[in-house]
């Protein structure tokens, strides 16, 4: 089955008080159209069609990267029908057509495949039960429960504001269906606009076979036009996300309290606390503990490794069993081998962490090379910057950095040395040595 993706974003969305279009607001860090290219990416033999009008270019640019994307522009903005039909010409004859909102970015792949199937047979809609239906669509069923129509708020009678299924405004079609339908439709209605709804009346009209599936979950059709129900979407979006993780097997303190911002992947018997935010490209090995608090920003946690409480970790790598925190640095391209540990108040960047080495308070290392085994005693600082260049520190196996040592790069401390504490260390220590470099202690008499 070739499938035919059109996506509306035309909209303003004026009521978001943002400059910004609306299908550019931002979720999980995010556009809420990002979501909803996602979901029809996935999808087999699919052809993508995104309507825009208002600051089209900015949309445009905004997915610039994406080749697959064809464009097609609402000068007019006359209703959904319209929209549609503006796309008619750019869609395969033989295709089933899904028409899908930039601004409802929660939609599930499989619902869509589902509705896409359920169109071979006729024109399709996507409903749900809401218990207060005011401002939606309702959807009018005659005999033996068959769809007739779907009557707008501003269009409905009495009676039919009492029903309760509602149109979610998603809907698939054979695309000679949809061709000829849209042909029929009329913008004899109060706002003056064609609705694509009323395909389905025409569709009745004809006594085509309408199918209809109805969801269980409606957050996959929560859109937004202010900022409450902006927030609202987020906090659906999370928790979505959040139970597919908990339905893999992912161990979480508090599921609603957690945030996905980006393609995170958690493997089983993880253990995720609250307050936790995961952003970019994420990857949580089996085992693995991420305290309160965490920030994770494109970055590799290991098996069984750990993170204290507000930790913040960023593009860097953990690898099995290493431990940072609590109130640590991991800063950007670091690398902590098997059973490396840094702890409160620690500080690394574009360094490398040896194996079952320790770095465990109050201590700063940027641009080091750090062996197997090392001591990082508490308060010392990795002195790498000159004023004009970074410059490196290496130090090799086993050696032992005495507490409030500061160690001037570029520096070599060579394997089992050791510095004495409180040392400025400006020159390479051999290996096997002490290094010492700090003013002798006087001792006066107090004044009288």
């Amino acid at each position: 089955m070739n499938l035919d993706i059109v996506i509306l974003a035309a909209g303003k969305g004026t009521r978001m008080g943002s400059p910004l279009p609306k299908v550019l607001s931002n979720l999980a860090g995010r556009p809420l159209l990002a979501h909803v290219l996602d979901t029809a990416s996935n999808l087999k033999r699919c052809k993508l069609h995104v309507v825009v009008g208002h600051e089209a270019r900015k949309v445009k640019q905004a997915f610039s990267s994406n080749k697959k994307i064809n464009w097609i522009k609402q000068s007019e903005q006359l209703g959904t029908g319209h929209a549609v039909k503006q796309a008619l010409k750019h869609i395969r004859h033989n295709s089933n057509v899904v028409i899908l909102y930039g601004d409802v970015p929660l939609i599930s792949e499989n619902t869509v495949q589902r509705l896409a199937k359920l169109a071979s047979k006729g024109p399709a809609l996507l409903t749900f039960n809401k218990e207060n239906p005011t401002g939606y669509g309702r959807i009018v069923r005659g005999s033996r429960n068959k769809v007739q129509a779907i009557v707008e708020e501003k269009d409905a009678s009495p009676i039919e504001k009492e029903i309760s299924e509602v149109n979610s405004g998603i809907m698939a079609f054979k695309a000679q269906d949809l061709t000829r339908l849209i042909g029929k439709i009329k913008n004899n209605n109060k706002a003056k606009e064609f609705y694509l709804t009323d395909t389905i009346q025409e569709a009745y009209h004809e006594k085509l076979n309408i199918q209809s599936l109805k969801l269980t979950d409606i957050d996959e059709v929560l859109g937004c036009n202010t900022l409450e129900e902006l927030q609202t979407l987020e906090r659906a979006y999370h928790l979505s996300v959040a139970k597919k993780h908990l339905n893999r097997g992912v161990l979480f303190a508090n599921i609603e309290r957690v945030a996905f911002r980006g393609d995170v992947s958690i493997e089983r018997g993880a253990f995720i606390d609250e307050n936790v935010i995961f952003e970019g490209e994420v990857f949580i090995g089996s085992g693995a503990k991420i305290g309160p608090g965490c920030i994770v920003h494109n970055s590799s946690i290991g098996k069984n490794a750990e993170l204290l409480a507000y930790t913040l970790v960023e593009e860097s790598v953990l690898e099995n069993n290493a431990k940072a925190g609590p109130f640590a640095h991991v800063g950007v391209q670091t690398k902590m081998d098997d059973g490396a540990e840094i702890g409160n108040f620690v500080e690394v960047k574009r360094s490398h962490i040896g194996a079952n080495s320790k770095a465990k308070h109050l201590t700063y290392i940027g641009d080091a090379k750090i062996g197997k085994g090392v001591n990082i005693g508490a308060g010392t600082i990795f002195c790498n910057y000159d004023g004009k260049n970074k410059n490196q520190t290496i130090i090799e196996d086993g050696t032992f950095i005495g507490s409030n040592s500061s160690l001037v790069a570029p520096l070599r401390l060579g394997e089992g040395s050791f510095t004495g504490a409180g040392s400025v260390i400006t020159k390479n220590i051999p290996k096997g040595k002490l290094g010492v470099g700090r003013g002798k202690q006087v001792n006066l008499n107090k004044k009288k």
